[in-house]
């Protein structure tokens, strides 16, 4: 599996560094870096609504944060291009956290509302406050960075866009791959099991709302400063469901390789017939995790750990071997 991914990564590297070099078009170019912006947006999210089990359907409000910082920093406050850009994400996770610590000690519907108000409320400070964020006009002259002393032109623009969603892609597949990502499964499978083992759900919602938060809002400041202008028809409830939706669909093909691979695995075994569900702890591995593996026709699920066991896999740590 880890040679796979690698595989993957390295083709998926070999693409945005030769995807430019085809074409000149500048609506191509356009078309890529805005799918680099897009899963950008989407992969922080997908932590949050997928490994977290939370609703949130306001992060317009956290991609608008990450734009209007890049762009007020270099037009009013002259800051350089790379400093403002690094700033938007920081500035979107202080955002993510001070609306996580209210929003999130409410779950369900009631949590997408909460996020769907601050998503509303962000684009209507940006529209009507004119005076800061320039209104339906929005904010010319964003500066876009550079490199040598040269503007981005658009194939720079795709190249640096991909290796960011790169980074982004190892970043956060470390993080779920330790104790951190076994407590975002623990929360989002059992949160009163979670809480009873010594895992902090409160705290573990924070984290996962601003790691989605400091994403969208890099985000944002790409759109800014790629486009050096921005103005609130950028910051719509649209913008919202299209990254609730991509994050969807992210969840949908993970579930689907899981299953395949469960299938491909186990489908032959005689002793799983089809029809029939088996659950089995993989000991031989020392994991903590729990699958149904079945043949063709069965169903095939991740199911938690149990008992002791969910105690040690909460908290981060491996089963000991029985």
């Amino acid at each position: 599996m880890k040679r796979l991914h690698l595989a993957g990564v390295l083709i998926a590297a070999a693409f945005v560094a030769a995807a430019p070099l085809v074409t000149a078009n500048g609506f191509h170019l356009k078309v890529l870096f805005m799918i680099g912006v897009n899963y950008l947006a989407a992969v922080g999210l997908n932590v949050l609504v997928n490994h977290t089990g939370q609703k949130s359907l306001g992060h317009a409000g956290l991609f608008a944060v990450g734009a209007y910082t890049a762009a007020l920093l270099t037009t009013r406050f002259e800051w350089n291009p790379w400093f403002a850009f690094v700033a938007s994400g920081v500035t979107a996770g202080v955002f993510g956290a001070v609306v996580a610590l209210p929003a999130l000690r409410v779950a369900g519907p009631a949590l997408a509302m909460v996020t769907i108000g601050f998503g509303i409320v962000a684009e209507k400070v940006v529209s009507e406050w004119q005076d800061v964020f320039g209104g339906q006009a929005g904010i010319y002259g964003v500066l876009s960075l550079s490199f040598n002393g040269t503007d981005f032109g658009p194939r720079e623009w795709v190249w640096f866009t991909g290796a960011l969603c790169l980074l982004a892609h190892l970043a956060i597949r470390s993080l779920l791959k330790g104790k951190h990502g076994r407590a975002f499964r623990a929360v989002s499978h059992a949160e009163i099991a979670a809480e009873c083992v010594g895992v902090s759900v409160y705290r573990v919602k924070v984290l996962a709302f601003v790691v989605s938060a400091i994403t969208c809002g890099f985000a944002g400041a790409l759109v800014a400063q790629q486009n050096q202008y921005i103005n609130s028809d950028f910051i719509t409830f649209g913008l919202s469901i299209f990254s609730s939706c991509s994050s969807c669909c992210s969840a949908a093909v993970r579930q689907s390789g899981r299953c395949w691979a469960l299938w491909s695995s186990h489908c032959s075994t005689p002793s799983w017939p089809a029809g029939r569900t088996c659950s089995i702890s993989p000991t031989a591995s020392c994991c903590c995790s729990r699958y149904t593996r079945c043949a063709m026709g069965s169903r095939a699920r991740w199911v938690p750990p149990q008992g002791d066991c969910f105690r040690h896999w909460a908290r981060g740590r491996r089963c000991p071997r029985p």
